[in-house]
């Protein structure tokens, strides 16, 4: 009610304006609509944003792939533990394992309610040396820890999982198996790709990006990446494939890698976590399969720093120090960059 008039008005419609009368009565209103002509739109398809950041990656992996380096040095601190999962209550009836029914008092469950038991934990020491020419690496193994059940099969999945894959490569070797990176130079041929976020972080812009393998019954990753905008080098990745991959003994592999400036212009691994569900315990079919895990922490980088060329000296690739499997606790104190957690005390505790 405005200045006497009766103004009715609804979204779409044209507004009317009646006389407002104080003795009252009935009044039907009816409103027309108010029709809004637009001009034609068109709207074209343009190009994936997150492909112009991935060539820029590309661009730059001669100078961010640490291969690339005339040479560098660290020192690698890894702690592999397996588990068991998905038993069956048989096993624990057998006859080998009655004496020591104790063990599954450390029986766990985790978020699937999948029941596992931790039984092994090893963990190392290096010192790690590469050059570029001639391309050489070596690995000193200055300490090795080993504690719990090991038969010699498991023992050779303690050594597949000690890998750090390198994303820059156009393929990323995992259990022998040659994966296409994401960062492939043919990188549309076999991944779809998606630009998730972008934001700034310290003054530093940065892009994360998802990946999809296109073919999923074949070799490739699902995961993530998070990239700096100004050297366009990896941040941190992630990479994962399943059963569907068709990877011998492989329920699930999970990698996922942290990168850190070096010396202000190189980026260098500092964390990389594997976590594996594998289906076959050494043919036991009573045990049906284990988590394996590492985690890997890296310190103390040198880059193009001179190497003693005694380093590289003898065909093996990699040499132990005479004493590294008698190391003192004094020595893993200082060494362990990756704290023992519950579980992994469990396994000690079960072993004593």
């Amino acid at each position: 009610l405005i200045e006497n008039k009766l103004i009715f008005s609804s979204l779409g419609y044209n507004s009317r304006e009646f006389p407002f009368h104080k003795d009252g009565g009935e009044l039907e209103v009816y409103l027309t609509p108010d029709f809004v002509h637009l001009t034609e739109v068109e709207i074209r398809p343009g190009e994936n944003p997150a492909w112009e950041i991935i060539r820029h990656v590309i661009e730059n992996k001669e100078k961010n792939n640490p291969q690339n380096l005339e040479n560098y040095s660290c020192r690698e601190y890894s702690k592999i533990r397996f588990d068991l999962n998905n038993f069956t209550g048989k096993i624990q009836k057998n006859i080998l394992v009655r004496p020591f029914d104790y063990i599954w008092e450390n029986t766990m469950k985790n978020e699937a309610g999948i029941q596992y038991l931790p039984v092994l934990l090893v963990e190392k020491s290096v010192d790690q040396y590469y050059r570029s020419s001639p391309n050489e690496k070596k690995e000193i193994i200055q300490g090795k820890n080993q504690t719990g059940l090991a038969g010699k099969n498991l023992l050779k999945f303690v050594e597949d999982l000690a890998v750090s894959p390198n994303i820059y490569n156009n393929y990323v070797v995992v259990l022998d198996k040659n994966f296409p990176s994401p960062l492939n130079d043919n990188y549309k041929r076999n991944y779809k790709f998606l630009l998730t976020d972008s934001s700034a972080v310290s003054g530093n812009k940065e892009y994360k990006i998802s990946f999809r393998s296109k073919y999923q019954r074949e070799l490739g990753f699902d995961g993530d990446m998070l990239i700096d905008s100004g050297s366009y080098a990896i941040k941190e990745v992630s990479l994962r494939f399943d059963i569907r991959a068709n990877v011998n003994f492989v329920r699930s592999y999970l990698i996922k890698q942290k990168f850190q400036m070096v010396d202000s212009e190189h980026w260098m691994l500092a964390n990389s976590n594997v976590l594996a569900d594998f289906t076959v315990l050494e043919n036991v079919s009573d045990l049906t399969g284990f988590y394996g895990r590492n985690n890997s922490s890296y310190i103390n980088y040198k880059i193009n720093k001179p190497i003693d060329k005694t380093v590289f000296q003898g065909p093996e690739e990699i040499t132990f120090l005479e004493n590294y499997t008698t190391r003192t606790s004094s020595f893993w104190d200082e060494s362990r960059l990756i704290e023992y957690n519950d579980e992994d005390k469990q396994v000690v505790k079960m072993v004593e």
